[in-house]
């Protein structure tokens, strides 16, 4: 350890130094930092969050670690309860435990739900990421997608809970999870689920990344209706993955809607996707056939492009 660290080690020293400690922090080595902050956060040392803050700045940790140092940081302006502090230094650490997760639950901040997600994420010990769960189903959580996730879970697969914990502490966080982890998860839930409810949970949840990681992955189980509504999403890339995930739908209705949706989007890239996967964009220009109804007229047999039937 450099005499910095050892100092900060000692509350007297800590004291004494604490102005030179300050200036000393930008040359402590990641494991200096990391031995410290946990040190100092039992003191409830207010150098915590300049250690927290330091390790933020390299990039030294993970995201889903990284969100117990910037509330720690952030919580400078939020009055940090003692026990949250150690415990988030713990958690920055990978060290948490039960009685920390009582003391998140006891933290009355909407701060507590990113972090009791990201406890279910990485929590090394099975009982920690379930108790951490189970603080979350408790609350009334704000933000999406972890709402729904949450929601979902509760109402249907509280009895398995225990193995589906790390999957949604990884989605409920998405907007930090890497494309691994996010496979991870999907993949932790489907001896649980049907994709097709999973999609519709996604698609309930307005995030936009889950959105598109579900329809990418099993679109195909969404049904046309659902797909449909997401043809005119905000999003591009929501209407892009919705429309390849519609591809070889041949129902009267769902051809009628993709060619209405086709005729009203400004995209040029997402007009390419829908002439890529769907014969009745390419054919909008054709004139149709001398007793063929046109599919906008909603009646009577379609055919496609090979002439076979459709209904």
């Amino acid at each position: 350890k450099s005499a910095g660290a050892l100092i900060a080690s000692d509350s007297a020293l800590t004291r004494a130094f604490e102005s030179d400690l300050r200036a000393e922090i930008p040359r402590f080595s990641p494991s200096d930092l990391a031995w410290t902050l946990v040190r100092l956060a039992e003191r409830d040392s207010e150098l915590v969050v300049a250690v927290a803050r330091e390790t933020l700045e390299r990039n030294i940790v993970p995201p889903f670690q990284a969100v117990f140092l910037r509330t720690l940081v952030e919580g400078d302006q939020l009055d940090l309860p003692g026990s949250v502090k150690r415990a988030l230094a713990r958690a920055a650490r990978g060290e948490i435990t039960e009685q920390d997760i009582t003391s998140f639950g006891r933290w009355h901040s909407i701060e507590r739900e990113p972090v009791l997600l990201a406890v279910c994420a990485i929590a090394g010990e099975p009982a920690v990421a379930l108790a951490a769960f189970d603080t979350l189903a408790a609350l009334s959580l704000e933000n999406e997608p972890a709402r729904s996730l949450v929601a979902w879970v509760k109402s249907s697969l509280w009895d398995v809970r225990q193995h589906v914990v790390k999957a949604v502490g990884i989605l409920g966080s998405i907007s930090i999870a890497s494309d691994e982890q996010i496979d991870y998860a999907l993949d932790a839930l489907t001896p649980y689920v049907r994709p097709g409810p999973l999609v519709r949970v996604a698609v309930r949840s307005g995030n936009v990344l889950l959105i598109e990681k579900m329809l990418a992955r099993a679109g195909a189980a969404a049904s046309s209706s659902e797909l449909v509504e997401l043809l005119t999403h905000e999003d591009r890339g929501v209407r892009a993955a919705a429309v390849r995930a519609l591809a070889g739908r041949n129902e009267l209705g769902t051809l009628q809607a993709i060619h209405r949706a086709y005729e009203r989007e400004k995209d040029p890239d997402i007009q390419a996707l829908y002439r890529e996967f769907h014969w009745v964009a390419r054919d909008r220009e054709r004139r149709p056939t001398p007793g063929e109804v046109p599919l906008e007229s909603g009646m009577g047999e379609t055919t496609d492009q090979t002439g076979e039937s459709l209904q």
